[in-house]
């Protein structure tokens, strides 16, 4: 499958929105009219990563990138680029592994085809800067993993550096071919790899012969790490059960945990389905719904989990009768300890509910508190607040 040259659409485009289009800064990316596997093998010959830039100028984009300096970050991090247009290649096998269709995307790919990054939120040249150095490193572990194994296909220090580096890329499609060679290996010897095996079953869960091992040896995995760190990991091995099986919706996610967590289904399954509504835009009232039930129902959870979803909840929320409950809850939360963050949420609901003298004093204390621990922290009332 060739990729499409996209001159006559760019004339178009240039010629009835030149101003939007030249603020995007994408066409000096393109290269143009090469398969993946041309891209590749150029790639591979000059010992550096590919980046292809998703985009289509027909459809709106998410966020304009203002990349002024394209040739002096590829001048510092040697790239091959060009760009694709989801819309059009459907079958281009980048977008098919991908299935991501936010306009435009960043895809950065090691020329073993391997899709190290992705990204729809580079914004400007330091955005894309920090994204290509990061998968530059990523490439030189992969390569150093790829040398010694080279040599000696079942070296263990070997495998162990592959699983490591490809649990860090976007797509891990091949950590399976590599953890199970290194499962073999260590066969009957896993408590002395548990540590390893922990990191990479959080990381990348979904290999069922290590989701097995993790789930048979709960105990062992708790006194290694924690109780909550053994949750997590089982959360996302069912999780990414469902969505390997395709049948990833509140039903069978409520059935599944049910099943794996017993009586404490109903915390772990509200906080589940308000991921799920959270990328569907047609059920925003169904995610506000169940995030004030869990901030309702479970107080006492952890500030570092309730402190995002206090954030989402009023970015949500229009009504004033949801702001009251809201503040409510937040005074509950504020009983319990005082910090920066919740003060800065309850300043916010009390200007969101016209209550602006009381809020604005709140906020000085605000700033006094977060002084101490961020500097920078700049108050929600100037980020989120709606009215």
């Amino acid at each position: 499958m060739r990729l499409r040259s996209l001159s006559l659409v760019f004339f178009f485009i240039g010629y009835i929105s030149s101003p939007i289009f030249a603020q995007i800064g994408i066409p000096t990316f393109n290269k143009g009219n090469f398969s993946l596997k041309e891209l590749l093998s150029d790639a591979r010959q000059k010992d550096a990563n590919l980046l292809i830039i998703s985009y289509s100028p027909k459809v709106p984009t998410d966020i304009l990138p203002e990349i002024k300096h394209p040739d002096s970050i590829l001048l510092e991090y040697p790239m091959v680029t060009d760009i694709i247009d989801p819309f059009l290649e459907m079958g281009d096998l980048v977008s098919y592994r991908l299935k991501q269709y936010s306009n435009p995307g960043w895809i950065i790919i090691h020329p073993d085809n391997q899709i190290l990054f992705y990204s729809n939120r580079i914004r400007n040249d330091e955005d894309l800067r920090i994204a290509i150095k990061y998968t530059k490193e990523l490439k030189a572990e992969y390569d150093a993993a790829q040398m010694i194994l080279d040599r000696d296909k079942n070296d263990q220090e070997g495998l162990k550096q592959m699983i490591t580096v490809i649990s860090k890329m976007y797509e891990k499609r091949s950590i399976n071919k590599y953890l199970n060679r290194f499962l073999k290996q260590v066969e009957g010897n896993y408590s002395d790899n548990l540590p390893f095996l922990i990191e990479i079953a959080d990381r990348s869960p979904g290999n069922r012969k290590l989701d097995n091992y993790i789930k048979d040896h709960k105990k062992q995995v708790i006194q290694q790490s924690s109780p909550e760190k053994y949750m997590d990991i089982r959360q996302k091995a069912v999780i990414t059960e469902l969505k390997r099986r395709d049948i990833y919706e509140p039903y069978m996610i409520w059935q599944k945990f049910e099943e794996e967590f017993g009586v404490q289904v109903d915390s772990l399954y509200r906080l589940q389905a308000i991921k799920y509504f959270n990328i569907n835009p047609e059920d925003k009232e169904y995610e506000l719904e169940e995030l004030i039930g869990f901030l309702d129902l479970y107080p006492d959870t952890p500030w570092k989990v309730l402190d995002p979803l206090y954030y989402r909840a009023l970015k949500l929320i229009t009504s004033k009768e949801d702001l009251e409950i809201m503040l409510d809850l937040m005074g509950g939360q504020l009983f319990q300890g005082e910090n920066y963050r919740k003060l800065d949420f309850r300043a916010l609901i009390l200007y969101r509910l016209g209550q602006k003298e009381r809020s604005l004093r709140m906020i000085q204390e605000v700033m006094i508190l977060a002084k101490k621990v961020d500097p920078s922290y700049r108050s929600m009332i100037y980020s989120i607040n709606k009215r």
